[in-house]
C-alpha cells in the first residue's frame, strides 16, 4: 500500500506548493497528489481551490488570473508549521515548470478540479512535451508516472479519451457496486472513494474487477489500520510521514 502525499506535505507545508512538494521527496515520498486548474491565458496551474482567496494574499476566482498575475501572488505567508517555520514568498506552481522539476523523481496523482474543458489538452501537450507520457503506461503508483483523478467524470472521460495509456481514477464520495460498474463499463484503471464507504464486500468486487483502489479521508491511525484490512493499493494523507515514523519504531 502506497501513502500518497495529498497536496504534498500539507499539515507541514503550505499545500500545493513546491515547499510541499520538495519536503515529500526529502522524507521518500514520491507519490504526490495535486489539484488542476487553468489561469485566464490557458496555462495549467496548481491549486485546490477555485479562488485564490484562502491560499495566497491574493481575491478572486483563478480563471480571471493570467499565469504571470498568479505568479506574483504569496502562496506561503497564510501557513505557520508547528515548528514556527514561515513560508513567506511561496510562489502558486505552474504546471508546466513541476512537470520539469520533478522529472523522473516522482508519481504524480493530478486532480482535475475545473470544469473548463481547454484544460485536458493544454495538459495533455505538457504532459507528453516534458516526457511524462511514455513514462506512464505502468499506470498507478509506479515512479516516475502520472496519473489523472477527478470527482468530475466529464472531464475524466475526456482526458480518457486523449491520454488512453495513462492511468485513470475516480475519484467519489460513495462506493457502490454501480460506480464500480461504471469504472468497470468506462475503461478507467482505478477507483478513489473515501475510505468510511469502503466496505469489505465492496473491496473484494472492486478487486474482481482488477481496479487499483485509493481511498482518501484518512485522519487517524485507526483509518490507517482499516486501510490495511481492506488491502487497499493507496490512501492519501496530509501527514503521511507521521505513518512513516510510526512504523520505523
Amino acid at each position: 500500500m502506497i501513502l500518497i502525499a495529498h497536496r504534498g506535505i500539507s499539515c507541514q507545508r503550505p499545500e500545493n506548493t513546491f515547499a510541499s512538494f520538495d519536503y515529500a521527496l526529502e522524507l521518500g515520498i514520491p507519490y504526490i497528489e495535486l489539484d488542476l486548474h487553468l489561469s485566464s491565458d490557458g496555462i495549467p496551474v496548481v491549486m485546490h481551490d477555485a479562488t485564490v482567496d484562502r491560499t495566497t494574499n491574493g481575491s478572486g476566482f483563478i480563471s480571471d488570473f493570467t499565469k504571470d498575475e498568479l505568479m506574483q501572488l504569496d502562496a506561503g505567508s497564510w501557513f505557520v508549521s508547528e515548528d514556527g517555520k514561515q513560508f513567506s514568498g511561496e510562489t502558486v506552481p505552474i504546471f508546466e515548470d513541476l512537470l520539469k522539476r520533478y522529472s523522473g523523481q516522482a508519481h504524480i496523482f493530478a486532480e482535475i478540479k475545473s470544469k473548463d474543458p481547454e484544460l485536458i489538452p493544454l495538459a495533455r501537450n505538457l504532459i507528453e512535451q516534458y516526457g511524462w507520457l511514455d513514462t506512464s503506461k505502468n499506470r498507478f503508483g509506479h515512479v516516475p508516472g502520472i496519473s489523472m483523478i477527478s470527482f468530475d467524470i466529464d472531464q475524466l472521460l475526456i482526458s480518457k479519451k486523449l491520454m488512453p495509456d495513462l492511468g485513470h481514477g475516480l475519484l467519489t464520495e460513495a462506493c457502490s457496486a454501480e460506480i464500480i460498474d461504471f469504472c468497470e463499463i468506462n475503461g478507467m484503471q482505478g477507483i478513489f472513494p473515501y475510505l468510511q464507504a469502503i466496505t469489505p464486500e465492496l473491496k473484494t468486487l472492486i478487486t474482481r474487477t482488477g481496479l487499483y483502489t485509493g481511498a482518501w479521508g484518512i485522519q487517524s491511525k485507526q483509518d490507517v489500520t482499516r486501510a490495511f484490512e481492506l488491502e487497499l493499493d493507496g490512501i492519501t494523507l496530509d501527514c503521511p510521514q507521521q505513518f512513516l515514523e510510526g512504523v520505523k519504531n
